[in-house]
Protein backbone atom coordinates (compact mmCIF):
# COMPACT_ATOMS: atom_id res chain seq x y z
CA UNK A 1 0.00 0.00 0.00
CA UNK A 2 2.73 2.49 0.95
CA UNK A 3 4.51 1.80 -2.34
CA UNK A 4 1.46 2.78 -4.42
CA UNK A 5 0.71 5.80 -2.22
CA UNK A 6 4.31 6.93 -2.61
CA UNK A 7 4.51 6.67 -6.38
CA UNK A 8 0.99 8.04 -6.71
CA UNK A 9 1.90 11.22 -4.83
CA UNK A 10 5.12 11.58 -6.82
CA UNK A 11 3.23 11.21 -10.11
CA UNK A 12 0.53 13.65 -9.01
CA UNK A 13 3.00 16.30 -7.83
CA UNK A 14 5.12 16.02 -10.98
CA UNK A 15 2.12 16.26 -13.27
CA UNK A 16 0.57 19.19 -11.40
CA UNK A 17 3.92 21.01 -11.32
CA UNK A 18 4.53 20.43 -15.04
CA UNK A 19 1.14 21.96 -15.89
CA UNK A 20 1.03 24.67 -13.23
CA UNK A 21 0.89 27.44 -15.87
CA UNK A 22 -1.66 25.61 -18.05
CA UNK A 23 -5.37 26.26 -18.13
CA UNK A 24 -8.47 25.77 -20.26
CA UNK A 25 -11.58 27.79 -20.99
CA UNK A 26 -13.43 25.61 -18.46
CA UNK A 27 -10.74 26.22 -15.85
CA UNK A 28 -11.03 29.99 -16.33
CA UNK A 29 -14.77 29.76 -15.65
CA UNK A 30 -14.21 27.70 -12.50
CA UNK A 31 -11.65 30.20 -11.23
CA UNK A 32 -14.02 33.07 -11.92
CA UNK A 33 -16.71 31.24 -9.96
CA UNK A 34 -14.27 30.60 -7.12
CA UNK A 35 -14.07 34.37 -6.59
CA UNK A 36 -17.36 33.99 -4.72
CA UNK A 37 -15.20 33.11 -1.69
CA UNK A 38 -13.63 36.57 -1.87
CA UNK A 39 -15.18 39.98 -1.27
CA UNK A 40 -17.38 41.65 -3.83
CA UNK A 41 -19.36 38.68 -5.16
CA UNK A 42 -22.67 37.21 -4.06
CA UNK A 43 -23.42 33.48 -3.95
CA UNK A 44 -25.36 33.71 -7.22
CA UNK A 45 -21.92 34.05 -8.84
CA UNK A 46 -21.32 30.33 -8.23
CA UNK A 47 -24.70 29.17 -9.59
CA UNK A 48 -24.16 28.22 -13.20
CA UNK A 49 -26.13 25.98 -15.53
CA UNK A 50 -23.10 24.23 -17.05
CA UNK A 51 -20.40 24.41 -14.36
CA UNK A 52 -21.36 22.85 -11.00
CA UNK A 53 -20.67 24.75 -7.74
CA UNK A 54 -18.71 22.47 -5.39
CA UNK A 55 -15.41 22.50 -7.27
CA UNK A 56 -15.14 26.31 -7.55
CA UNK A 57 -16.05 26.63 -3.87
CA UNK A 58 -13.27 24.16 -3.09
CA UNK A 59 -10.88 26.21 -5.22
CA UNK A 60 -11.89 29.38 -3.41
CA UNK A 61 -11.26 27.84 0.01
CA UNK A 62 -7.96 26.41 -1.18
CA UNK A 63 -6.81 29.75 -2.55
CA UNK A 64 -7.29 31.23 0.92
CA UNK A 65 -5.12 28.46 2.36
CA UNK A 66 -2.33 28.83 -0.25
CA UNK A 67 -1.38 32.52 -0.17
CA UNK A 68 1.44 34.05 -2.18
CA UNK A 69 0.88 32.11 -5.40
CA UNK A 70 -1.08 32.99 -8.51
CA UNK A 71 -4.56 31.52 -8.56
CA UNK A 72 -3.87 29.38 -11.65
CA UNK A 73 -0.80 27.82 -10.03
CA UNK A 74 -2.63 27.45 -6.71
CA UNK A 75 -5.50 25.63 -8.41
CA UNK A 76 -3.09 22.98 -9.70
CA UNK A 77 -1.71 22.46 -6.20
CA UNK A 78 -5.26 22.25 -4.82
CA UNK A 79 -5.89 19.50 -7.38
CA UNK A 80 -3.16 17.46 -5.69
CA UNK A 81 -5.16 17.70 -2.46
CA UNK A 82 -8.27 16.56 -4.35
CA UNK A 83 -6.22 13.65 -5.69
CA UNK A 84 -5.42 12.65 -2.09
CA UNK A 85 -9.14 12.86 -1.27
CA UNK A 86 -9.95 10.61 -4.24
CA UNK A 87 -7.21 8.18 -3.16
CA UNK A 88 -8.72 7.96 0.33
CA UNK A 89 -12.16 7.32 -1.15
CA UNK A 90 -10.66 4.64 -3.37
CA UNK A 91 -9.10 3.04 -0.27
CA UNK A 92 -12.57 2.80 1.24
CA UNK A 93 -13.82 1.14 -1.95
CA UNK A 94 -10.89 -1.27 -2.13
CA UNK A 95 -11.31 -2.40 1.48
CA UNK A 96 -15.07 -2.77 1.09
CA UNK A 97 -14.62 -4.94 -2.00
CA UNK A 98 -12.21 -7.20 -0.11
CA UNK A 99 -14.53 -7.43 2.88
CA UNK A 100 -17.62 -8.14 0.76
CA UNK A 101 -16.17 -10.58 -1.77
CA UNK A 102 -16.23 -14.20 -0.53
CA UNK A 103 -13.39 -16.38 -1.72
CA UNK A 104 -10.59 -13.82 -1.61
CA UNK A 105 -7.78 -15.53 0.31
CA UNK A 106 -4.51 -13.93 1.41
CA UNK A 107 -2.75 -14.63 -1.89
CA UNK A 108 -5.62 -13.48 -4.10
CA UNK A 109 -6.08 -10.34 -1.97
CA UNK A 110 -2.46 -9.40 -2.69
CA UNK A 111 -3.02 -9.89 -6.42
CA UNK A 112 -6.25 -7.89 -6.31
CA UNK A 113 -4.55 -5.04 -4.41
CA UNK A 114 -1.72 -4.78 -6.95
CA UNK A 115 -4.13 -4.57 -9.87
CA UNK A 116 -6.59 -2.28 -8.05
CA UNK A 117 -3.95 0.29 -7.06
CA UNK A 118 -2.46 0.27 -10.55
CA UNK A 119 -5.91 0.80 -12.06
CA UNK A 120 -6.51 3.73 -9.72
CA UNK A 121 -3.25 5.40 -10.73
CA UNK A 122 -4.03 4.78 -14.41
CA UNK A 123 -7.51 6.29 -14.03
CA UNK A 124 -6.30 9.26 -11.98
CA UNK A 125 -3.02 10.20 -13.66
CA UNK A 126 -3.44 8.91 -17.23
CA UNK A 127 -7.14 9.60 -17.91
CA UNK A 128 -8.55 12.15 -15.44
CA UNK A 129 -5.08 13.72 -14.91
CA UNK A 130 -3.96 16.74 -12.92
CA UNK A 131 -3.11 18.67 -16.06
CA UNK A 132 -6.11 20.98 -16.06
CA UNK A 133 -8.33 22.84 -13.62
CA UNK A 134 -11.44 20.66 -13.77
CA UNK A 135 -13.73 18.84 -11.28
CA UNK A 136 -13.46 15.28 -12.60
CA UNK A 137 -11.12 14.07 -9.83
CA UNK A 138 -13.48 15.46 -7.19
CA UNK A 139 -16.45 13.66 -8.74
CA UNK A 140 -14.40 10.46 -8.97
CA UNK A 141 -13.73 10.55 -5.23
CA UNK A 142 -17.43 10.74 -4.41
CA UNK A 143 -18.12 8.00 -6.95
CA UNK A 144 -15.64 5.65 -5.27
CA UNK A 145 -17.06 6.39 -1.83
CA UNK A 146 -20.62 5.86 -3.04
CA UNK A 147 -19.57 2.56 -4.61
CA UNK A 148 -18.10 1.43 -1.29
CA UNK A 149 -21.33 2.23 0.57
CA UNK A 150 -23.47 0.51 -2.06
CA UNK A 151 -21.39 -2.67 -1.81
CA UNK A 152 -21.60 -2.59 1.98
CA UNK A 153 -25.38 -2.33 1.71
CA UNK A 154 -25.49 -5.22 -0.76
CA UNK A 155 -23.51 -7.31 1.75
CA UNK A 156 -26.56 -7.24 4.07
CA UNK A 157 -25.44 -4.15 5.97
CA UNK A 158 -28.68 -2.40 5.07
CA UNK A 159 -28.69 0.01 8.00
CA UNK A 160 -30.28 3.42 7.87
CA UNK A 161 -26.85 4.87 8.58
CA UNK A 162 -25.38 3.45 5.38
CA UNK A 163 -28.31 4.62 3.29
CA UNK A 164 -28.18 8.12 4.77
CA UNK A 165 -24.45 8.30 4.13
CA UNK A 166 -24.94 7.06 0.58
CA UNK A 167 -27.56 9.72 -0.13
CA UNK A 168 -25.30 12.43 1.31
CA UNK A 169 -22.28 11.29 -0.72
CA UNK A 170 -24.32 11.17 -3.92
CA UNK A 171 -25.72 14.63 -3.20
CA UNK A 172 -22.22 16.03 -2.72
CA UNK A 173 -21.14 14.26 -5.93
CA UNK A 174 -24.00 15.93 -7.80
CA UNK A 175 -22.80 19.31 -6.51
CA UNK A 176 -19.37 18.40 -7.87
CA UNK A 177 -20.63 17.41 -11.31
CA UNK A 178 -24.17 17.03 -12.66
CA UNK A 179 -23.81 13.52 -14.24
CA UNK A 180 -23.56 12.11 -10.71
CA UNK A 181 -27.34 12.52 -10.43
CA UNK A 182 -28.00 9.89 -13.10
CA UNK A 183 -25.13 7.65 -11.97
CA UNK A 184 -26.28 8.00 -8.36
CA UNK A 185 -29.82 6.89 -9.13
CA UNK A 186 -28.45 3.80 -10.90
CA UNK A 187 -26.30 3.05 -7.86
CA UNK A 188 -29.24 3.46 -5.49
CA UNK A 189 -31.31 1.09 -7.61
CA UNK A 190 -28.54 -1.50 -7.21
CA UNK A 191 -28.99 -1.44 -3.41
CA UNK A 192 -32.62 -2.59 -3.56
CA UNK A 193 -32.80 -6.25 -2.52
CA UNK A 194 -35.73 -8.14 -4.03
CA UNK A 195 -35.81 -10.49 -1.00
CA UNK A 196 -36.32 -7.52 1.32
CA UNK A 197 -37.97 -5.29 -1.23
CA UNK A 198 -40.12 -3.15 1.04
CA UNK A 199 -37.37 -2.38 3.57
CA UNK A 200 -34.61 -1.66 1.07
CA UNK A 201 -36.86 0.24 -1.35
CA UNK A 202 -38.00 2.58 1.44
CA UNK A 203 -34.41 3.21 2.51
CA UNK A 204 -33.25 3.72 -1.07
CA UNK A 205 -36.08 6.21 -1.60
CA UNK A 206 -35.02 8.04 1.57
CA UNK A 207 -31.42 8.14 0.30
CA UNK A 208 -32.68 9.53 -3.01
CA UNK A 209 -34.54 12.18 -1.03
CA UNK A 210 -31.31 13.16 0.73
CA UNK A 211 -29.55 13.32 -2.66
CA UNK A 212 -32.28 15.65 -3.96
CA UNK A 213 -32.27 17.74 -0.78
CA UNK A 214 -28.54 18.37 -1.00
CA UNK A 215 -28.77 18.87 -4.75
CA UNK A 216 -31.49 21.48 -4.21
CA UNK A 217 -28.79 23.81 -2.92
CA UNK A 218 -27.82 23.99 -6.59
CA UNK A 219 -30.86 23.35 -8.75
CA UNK A 220 -33.36 25.55 -6.85
CA UNK A 221 -31.33 28.78 -7.18
CA UNK A 222 -30.37 27.74 -10.72
CA UNK A 223 -34.03 27.31 -11.66
CA UNK A 224 -34.81 30.72 -10.18
CA UNK A 225 -31.91 32.23 -12.11
CA UNK A 226 -32.92 30.86 -15.53
CA UNK A 227 -36.67 31.28 -15.01
CA UNK A 228 -37.77 27.64 -15.27
CA UNK A 229 -37.16 24.36 -13.46
CA UNK A 230 -33.93 22.61 -14.32
CA UNK A 231 -31.58 20.13 -12.68
CA UNK A 232 -28.69 21.50 -14.73
CA UNK A 233 -28.08 22.62 -18.29
CA UNK A 234 -24.85 20.77 -19.10
CA UNK A 235 -26.52 17.80 -20.84
CA UNK A 236 -28.63 20.03 -23.10
CA UNK A 237 -25.71 22.36 -23.81
CA UNK A 238 -23.37 19.51 -24.71
CA UNK A 239 -25.97 17.90 -26.96
CA UNK A 240 -26.48 21.18 -28.79
CA UNK A 241 -22.75 21.68 -29.15
CA UNK A 242 -21.54 18.20 -30.05
CA UNK A 243 -24.50 16.50 -31.74
CA UNK A 244 -26.51 19.42 -33.12
CA UNK A 245 -23.28 21.34 -33.85
CA UNK A 246 -24.38 24.87 -33.03
CA UNK A 247 -20.83 26.22 -33.33
CA UNK A 248 -18.21 27.49 -30.89
CA UNK A 249 -19.57 31.05 -31.04
CA UNK A 250 -23.24 29.99 -31.26
CA UNK A 251 -23.05 31.27 -34.83
CA UNK A 252 -25.31 28.62 -36.39
CA UNK A 253 -28.36 26.71 -35.22
CA UNK A 254 -26.91 23.51 -36.72
CA UNK A 255 -29.34 20.60 -36.54
CA UNK A 256 -31.19 22.03 -33.54
CA UNK A 257 -34.70 23.46 -33.64
CA UNK A 258 -35.81 26.92 -32.56
CA UNK A 259 -33.92 30.20 -32.75
CA UNK A 260 -31.30 31.80 -30.52
CA UNK A 261 -32.80 34.62 -28.49
CA UNK A 262 -29.60 36.52 -27.68
CA UNK A 263 -26.46 35.02 -29.25
CA UNK A 264 -23.10 36.83 -29.29
CA UNK A 265 -23.10 39.89 -31.54
CA UNK A 266 -21.31 39.64 -34.89
CA UNK A 267 -19.63 43.05 -34.86
CA UNK A 268 -17.91 42.52 -38.23
CA UNK A 269 -18.19 39.73 -40.77
CA UNK A 270 -14.89 39.79 -42.71
CA UNK A 271 -12.88 38.87 -40.77
CA UNK A 272 -15.44 37.66 -38.25
CA UNK A 273 -15.42 39.70 -35.02
CA UNK A 274 -17.67 38.90 -32.06
CA UNK A 275 -18.78 41.02 -29.11
CA UNK A 276 -20.18 39.39 -25.98
CA UNK A 277 -20.19 41.78 -23.04
CA UNK A 278 -22.72 40.70 -20.40
CA UNK A 279 -21.84 43.27 -17.74
CA UNK A 280 -20.39 40.59 -15.46
CA UNK A 281 -16.89 40.96 -14.03
CA UNK A 282 -15.59 37.68 -15.38
CA UNK A 283 -12.68 36.81 -17.64
CA UNK A 284 -14.50 35.45 -20.69
CA UNK A 285 -18.27 36.06 -20.74
CA UNK A 286 -18.68 33.85 -23.82
CA UNK A 287 -17.94 30.75 -21.73
CA UNK A 288 -18.69 31.80 -18.17
CA UNK A 289 -22.38 30.90 -18.41
CA UNK A 290 -22.40 29.33 -21.88
CA UNK A 291 -25.98 28.08 -21.74
CA UNK A 292 -27.29 31.66 -21.67
CA UNK A 293 -26.19 32.13 -25.29
CA UNK A 294 -28.14 29.08 -26.49
CA UNK A 295 -31.51 30.08 -25.02
CA UNK A 296 -34.16 29.47 -27.66
CA UNK A 297 -32.39 26.53 -29.29
CA UNK A 298 -34.01 23.13 -28.76
CA UNK A 299 -31.96 19.91 -29.00
CA UNK A 300 -33.12 17.81 -31.94
CA UNK A 301 -32.29 14.23 -32.86
CA UNK A 302 -30.52 14.01 -36.21
CA UNK A 303 -29.53 10.45 -37.09
CA UNK A 304 -26.42 11.08 -39.28
CA UNK A 305 -24.93 13.42 -36.69
CA UNK A 306 -25.79 11.06 -33.84
CA UNK A 307 -24.15 8.13 -35.62
CA UNK A 308 -21.04 10.22 -36.34
CA UNK A 309 -20.76 11.24 -32.68
CA UNK A 310 -21.11 7.64 -31.49
CA UNK A 311 -18.35 6.57 -33.87
CA UNK A 312 -16.11 9.40 -32.68
CA UNK A 313 -16.72 8.53 -29.03
CA UNK A 314 -16.32 4.81 -29.66
CA UNK A 315 -12.83 5.50 -31.04
CA UNK A 316 -11.87 7.00 -27.66
CA UNK A 317 -13.24 3.93 -25.88
CA UNK A 318 -11.24 1.73 -28.24
CA UNK A 319 -8.07 3.59 -27.24
CA UNK A 320 -8.84 3.14 -23.53
CA UNK A 321 -9.58 -0.54 -24.00
CA UNK A 322 -6.24 -0.98 -25.74
CA UNK A 323 -4.54 0.63 -22.74
CA UNK A 324 -6.43 -1.83 -20.54
CA UNK A 325 -5.63 -4.83 -22.75
CA UNK A 326 -3.52 -6.51 -20.06
CA UNK A 327 -6.35 -6.03 -17.54
CA UNK A 328 -8.89 -7.50 -19.97
CA UNK A 329 -6.60 -10.45 -20.70
CA UNK A 330 -6.19 -11.06 -16.95
CA UNK A 331 -9.96 -11.05 -16.41
CA UNK A 332 -10.45 -13.52 -19.27
CA UNK A 333 -7.74 -15.87 -17.94
CA UNK A 334 -9.15 -15.78 -14.42
CA UNK A 335 -12.63 -16.39 -15.79
CA UNK A 336 -11.56 -19.44 -17.80
CA UNK A 337 -9.72 -20.92 -14.81
CA UNK A 338 -12.47 -20.25 -12.29
CA UNK A 339 -14.41 -23.25 -11.02
CA UNK A 340 -17.59 -21.24 -11.52
CA UNK A 341 -16.66 -19.95 -14.95
CA UNK A 342 -17.51 -16.36 -15.80
CA UNK A 343 -20.32 -16.27 -13.24
CA UNK A 344 -17.67 -15.52 -10.61
CA UNK A 345 -16.58 -12.46 -12.54
CA UNK A 346 -20.01 -10.90 -11.93
CA UNK A 347 -19.84 -11.19 -8.13
CA UNK A 348 -19.66 -7.40 -7.67
CA UNK A 349 -22.15 -6.61 -10.40
CA UNK A 350 -23.26 -3.19 -9.01
CA UNK A 351 -19.83 -1.74 -9.85
CA UNK A 352 -20.00 -3.30 -13.30
CA UNK A 353 -23.51 -1.99 -13.94
CA UNK A 354 -22.68 1.56 -12.82
CA UNK A 355 -19.54 1.57 -14.94
CA UNK A 356 -21.39 0.37 -18.04
CA UNK A 357 -24.30 2.78 -17.46
CA UNK A 358 -21.99 5.79 -17.14
CA UNK A 359 -19.88 4.80 -20.12
CA UNK A 360 -23.02 4.31 -22.22
CA UNK A 361 -24.40 7.70 -21.13
CA UNK A 362 -21.34 9.59 -22.37
CA UNK A 363 -21.17 7.55 -25.60
CA UNK A 364 -24.32 9.23 -26.92
CA UNK A 365 -23.14 12.83 -26.56
CA UNK A 366 -19.48 13.54 -25.88
CA UNK A 367 -16.57 11.57 -24.47
CA UNK A 368 -13.29 12.77 -23.02
CA UNK A 369 -10.98 10.40 -21.22
CA UNK A 370 -11.31 12.41 -18.01
CA UNK A 371 -15.08 11.83 -18.02
CA UNK A 372 -14.88 8.05 -18.02
CA UNK A 373 -11.61 7.12 -16.29
CA UNK A 374 -13.33 6.51 -12.95
CA UNK A 375 -16.14 4.57 -14.65
CA UNK A 376 -13.68 2.24 -16.37
CA UNK A 377 -12.02 1.80 -12.98
CA UNK A 378 -15.31 0.70 -11.38
CA UNK A 379 -16.04 -1.66 -14.27
CA UNK A 380 -12.60 -3.28 -14.10
CA UNK A 381 -12.58 -3.48 -10.30
CA UNK A 382 -15.94 -5.21 -10.32
CA UNK A 383 -14.73 -7.77 -12.84
CA UNK A 384 -11.30 -8.32 -11.27
CA UNK A 385 -12.55 -8.75 -7.71
CA UNK A 386 -14.92 -11.53 -8.74
CA UNK A 387 -12.31 -13.18 -10.96
CA UNK A 388 -9.68 -13.23 -8.18
CA UNK A 389 -12.05 -14.82 -5.67
CA UNK A 390 -11.32 -18.44 -6.56
CA UNK A 391 -8.88 -20.63 -4.62
CA UNK A 392 -8.66 -23.06 -7.56
CA UNK A 393 -6.31 -20.74 -9.47
CA UNK A 394 -2.62 -21.57 -8.72
CA UNK A 395 -1.15 -18.92 -6.45
CA UNK A 396 2.11 -18.50 -8.37
CA UNK A 397 0.27 -18.15 -11.65
CA UNK A 398 -2.19 -15.70 -10.10
CA UNK A 399 0.62 -13.61 -8.60
CA UNK A 400 2.57 -13.54 -11.87
CA UNK A 401 -0.47 -12.46 -13.85
CA UNK A 402 -1.31 -9.78 -11.29
CA UNK A 403 2.23 -8.37 -11.43
CA UNK A 404 2.19 -8.29 -15.25
CA UNK A 405 -1.12 -6.42 -15.25
CA UNK A 406 0.08 -3.93 -12.62
CA UNK A 407 3.36 -3.25 -14.42
CA UNK A 408 1.60 -2.72 -17.76
CA UNK A 409 -0.52 0.02 -16.20
CA UNK A 410 2.25 1.65 -14.16
CA UNK A 411 4.56 1.82 -17.19
CA UNK A 412 1.87 3.75 -19.09
CA UNK A 413 1.37 6.14 -16.19
CA UNK A 414 5.10 6.72 -15.69
CA UNK A 415 5.67 7.27 -19.41
CA UNK A 416 2.90 9.86 -19.51
CA UNK A 417 4.21 11.76 -16.49
CA UNK A 418 7.74 11.70 -17.93
CA UNK A 419 6.46 13.06 -21.25
CA UNK A 420 4.57 15.83 -19.41
CA UNK A 421 7.69 16.82 -17.50
CA UNK A 422 9.91 16.78 -20.61
CA UNK A 423 7.40 18.84 -22.57
CA UNK A 424 7.38 21.51 -19.89
CA UNK A 425 11.18 21.55 -19.61
CA UNK A 426 11.50 22.03 -23.36
CA UNK A 427 8.83 24.70 -23.69
CA UNK A 428 7.86 26.71 -20.57
CA UNK A 429 4.32 28.00 -20.85
CA UNK A 430 4.33 31.06 -18.59
CA UNK A 431 4.78 33.76 -21.25
CA UNK A 432 1.24 34.89 -20.46
CA UNK A 433 2.35 35.69 -16.90
CA UNK A 434 5.10 38.01 -18.13
CA UNK A 435 2.66 39.57 -20.57
CA UNK A 436 0.18 40.19 -17.75
CA UNK A 437 2.89 41.89 -15.68
CA UNK A 438 3.70 44.19 -18.61
CA UNK A 439 0.03 45.04 -19.18
CA UNK A 440 -0.37 45.81 -15.49
CA UNK A 441 2.62 48.16 -15.74
CA UNK A 442 0.86 49.86 -18.67
CA UNK A 443 -2.13 50.59 -16.45
CA UNK A 444 -4.56 47.75 -17.17
CA UNK A 445 -6.60 47.29 -14.00
CA UNK A 446 -9.13 44.74 -12.65
CA UNK A 447 -12.47 45.22 -14.31
CA UNK A 448 -11.04 46.77 -17.48
CA UNK A 449 -12.63 45.58 -20.72
CA UNK A 450 -10.22 44.26 -23.34
CA UNK A 451 -10.26 42.51 -26.73
CA UNK A 452 -8.02 39.79 -28.11
CA UNK A 453 -6.69 38.33 -31.35
CA UNK A 454 -5.40 34.83 -30.58
CA UNK A 455 -5.23 31.55 -32.45
CA UNK A 456 -5.86 29.51 -29.30
CA UNK A 457 -9.37 29.63 -27.84
CA UNK A 458 -7.99 28.90 -24.36
CA UNK A 459 -5.38 31.71 -24.42
CA UNK A 460 -7.02 33.50 -21.49
CA UNK A 461 -4.59 33.25 -18.57
CA UNK A 462 -3.19 36.76 -18.99
CA UNK A 463 -6.68 38.25 -18.76
CA UNK A 464 -7.56 36.13 -15.73
CA UNK A 465 -4.38 37.22 -13.96
CA UNK A 466 -5.24 40.88 -14.61
CA UNK A 467 -8.92 40.31 -13.69
CA UNK A 468 -9.75 41.96 -17.00
CA UNK A 469 -12.84 41.06 -19.04
CA UNK A 470 -12.55 40.04 -22.69
CA UNK A 471 -15.58 41.51 -24.44
CA UNK A 472 -14.60 41.08 -28.10
CA UNK A 473 -12.36 38.96 -30.31
CA UNK A 474 -11.58 37.90 -33.83
CA UNK A 475 -12.86 34.34 -34.36
CA UNK A 476 -9.90 32.30 -33.16
CA UNK A 477 -9.64 30.09 -36.26
CA UNK A 478 -9.80 33.11 -38.63
CA UNK A 479 -7.08 35.21 -37.06
CA UNK A 480 -4.83 34.86 -40.10
CA UNK A 481 -7.47 36.67 -42.13
CA UNK A 482 -6.97 39.69 -39.90
CA UNK A 483 -3.20 39.79 -40.24
CA UNK A 484 -3.44 39.26 -44.02
CA UNK A 485 -6.03 42.02 -44.42
CA UNK A 486 -5.11 45.53 -45.67
CA UNK A 487 -4.72 48.34 -43.08
CA UNK A 488 -8.20 49.76 -43.64
CA UNK A 489 -9.80 46.39 -42.88
CA UNK A 490 -7.67 45.99 -39.76
CA UNK A 491 -8.76 49.47 -38.68
CA UNK A 492 -12.42 48.45 -39.06
CA UNK A 493 -11.79 45.45 -36.82
CA UNK A 494 -10.15 47.59 -34.14
CA UNK A 495 -12.96 50.14 -34.39
CA UNK A 496 -15.55 47.38 -33.85
CA UNK A 497 -13.61 46.21 -30.81
CA UNK A 498 -13.42 49.73 -29.44
CA UNK A 499 -17.19 50.14 -29.89
CA UNK A 500 -17.72 46.97 -27.84
CA UNK A 501 -16.16 48.82 -24.90
CA UNK A 502 -12.66 47.36 -25.03
CA UNK A 503 -9.84 49.60 -23.85
CA UNK A 504 -7.00 47.68 -25.49
CA UNK A 505 -6.59 44.71 -27.83
CA UNK A 506 -4.05 41.98 -27.10
CA UNK A 507 -2.65 39.66 -29.75
CA UNK A 508 -0.51 36.55 -29.43
CA UNK A 509 1.64 36.09 -32.53
CA UNK A 510 2.91 32.59 -31.90
CA UNK A 511 3.69 31.94 -35.55
CA UNK A 512 6.41 34.59 -35.70
CA UNK A 513 4.37 37.14 -37.68
CA UNK A 514 5.09 40.80 -37.12
CA UNK A 515 2.22 43.21 -36.40
CA UNK A 516 2.01 46.79 -37.69
CA UNK A 517 4.40 49.31 -36.12
CA UNK A 518 1.65 50.77 -33.93
CA UNK A 519 1.47 47.56 -31.91
CA UNK A 520 3.72 47.37 -28.85
CA UNK A 521 5.40 44.18 -27.73
CA UNK A 522 4.95 42.99 -24.16
CA UNK A 523 8.50 42.33 -23.00
CA UNK A 524 10.19 39.45 -24.80
CA UNK A 525 6.98 37.48 -25.23
CA UNK A 526 4.94 36.81 -28.37
CA UNK A 527 2.18 39.06 -27.01
CA UNK A 528 1.52 42.54 -28.45
CA UNK A 529 -1.11 45.16 -27.68
CA UNK A 530 -2.59 48.36 -29.04
CA UNK A 531 -4.65 51.06 -27.36
CA UNK A 532 -8.17 51.41 -28.79
CA UNK A 533 -9.10 54.88 -27.53
CA UNK A 534 -8.16 56.53 -30.84
CA UNK A 535 -10.44 54.20 -32.80
CA UNK A 536 -13.56 55.31 -30.91
CA UNK A 537 -13.35 58.79 -32.40
CA UNK A 538 -12.80 57.70 -36.02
Amino acid sequence: MLFFWGIGLVFALLQAWSFRYTNTVDGIAYLDMSDVMFSGFGWEHVINGVWSPLYPVTLGIGRHLIPGSGDIQSAHYINVGIFVFAFLCFEALRRTIKACTPGLNVASMWVFDAMAYSLFLWASIATITLQMIRPDMLMAGFLYLAGALALAIRARNESWRNYILLGAVLGAGYLAKAPMLYIGLVLLACTVNTRRLRDTAVKAAAAAGILVAIGSLYFIPLSAKVGHFTLGQSAEYNYLGHVDQIGMYVETIGHAAGKFEAPPVIALDHPRVYSFDTGERVTFPLRFQPAQWTVGAVPKFYLPSQVAIIKENAAIYQKLLLELSAVIAGILVFGFLSRYGFRSVLANWPLILVGVAGIGMYLLVHVEERYVGALFLLLCLGLISGACADARIPQKFSATLGIVVAISLLVQVAAGVRADYRRYRQQPTNAWLRAADQLSAQGVRPGDKVARICTRFADLNWARTLRATIVSEVQFDRVNEFWAAPPDVQDRVLRAMAESGARIVVANLRGGSKPPDAWRRLGQTTYYYEELAAFRSR
